[in-house]
C-alpha cells in the first residue's frame, strides 16, 4: 500500500472512541491503531504489542509492530511528550541491526496534547508539535520508507462538578486530528482525519 492510500485509510480509525475518552488515553490510542491495521486485511495482518526492541538500547521498544503474518511492515509509536526522541526511535528501527526489520516500509507516530499551561480561565493544552525537520532527515536517509505523523490536539473544558472535575487531564476534550505524510526527505501532504463536533 502506498503512502497516500495508507494515510487515507486512517480516516477509518474509530476516532469517535478517542473523542469520548478523557485523561491520558495512551492505551486507547494504541488499541485503535492496532484495530485499524488488522481491519485493513484481517486475513493477513497481525500485530505484536508491546513491540520488540530495535536492538540498540534497553529502552528501544516500540508500542506495536504492525506485521503481515510474521513479517514486519510498520512500526507504531504513540507519545504525548517526547516528540523528537520518539521520531528518532522510529529511525533506529529503520536502521536496526536485526535482519527481520529490513522489511519495514513505514512508521506511524501519533502525538497527542498532554501538557497544560496557564491558570484559571486561561488554562489550555499545548502541542502537539510535529518535529518535521527530524522526520525529513530520517526519510531522506531511508528513501524507501515513509513516516506518517498523526496529531491529536485538545481543548481545556473546565468541569465544575462530577468525576471529570477531579483532574485537569479529565477536562481535556479532543479538538481535531490531523496527519502528515513524509517521504524521501519531504512533507508530501497534510490531511484532516477527524474534527470534534460540538453537541
Amino acid at each position: 500500500m502506498n503512502g497516500n492510500k495508507l494515510m487515507e485509510s486512517l480516516k477509518n480509525v474509530r476516532w469517535d472512541v478517542a473523542d469520548k475518552t478523557y485523561g491520558n488515553n495512551h492505551s486507547t490510542l494504541i488499541g485503535l491503531l492496532v484495530e485499524w491495521w488488522i481491519s485493513l486485511s484481517p486475513g493477513t495482518n497481525r500485530v505484536l504489542e508491546g513491540g520488540p526492541t530495535n536492538g540498540y538500547k534497553k529502552r528501544g521498544h516500540c508500542d506495536a509492530l504492525l506485521c503481515e503474518y510474521d513479517t514486519p511492515q510498520g512500526v507504531l509509536e504513540v507519545e504525548g511528550t517526547y516528540y523528537k526522541k520518539t521520531v528518532q526511535k522510529i529511525g533506529t528501527f529503520f536502521s536496526a541491526k536485526r535482519e527481520e526489520f529490513r522489511s519495514l516500509s513505514f512508521g506511524i507516530v501519533l502525538f497527542y496534547s498532554y501538557s497544560l499551561e496557564g491558570r484559571g480561565d486561561n488554562k489550555r493544552f499545548i502541542g502537539p508539535i510535529v518535529p518535521k525537520e527530524e522526520i525529513k532527515k530520517i526519510t531522506k536517509k531511508h528513501p524507501e520508507k515513509l513516516i506518517i505523523a498523526i496529531t491529536i490536539s485538545k481543548k481545556f473544558n473546565k468541569q465544575h462538578s462530577g468525576v471529570r472535575s477531579w483532574n485537569n487531564y479529565y477536562q481535556g476534550e479532543l479538538d481535531k486530528i490531523e496527519s502528515y505524510l513524509f517521504s524521501k526527505g519531504k512533507e508530501i501532504k497534510c490531511t484532516l482525519l477527524y474534527q470534534h463536533k460540538s453537541s
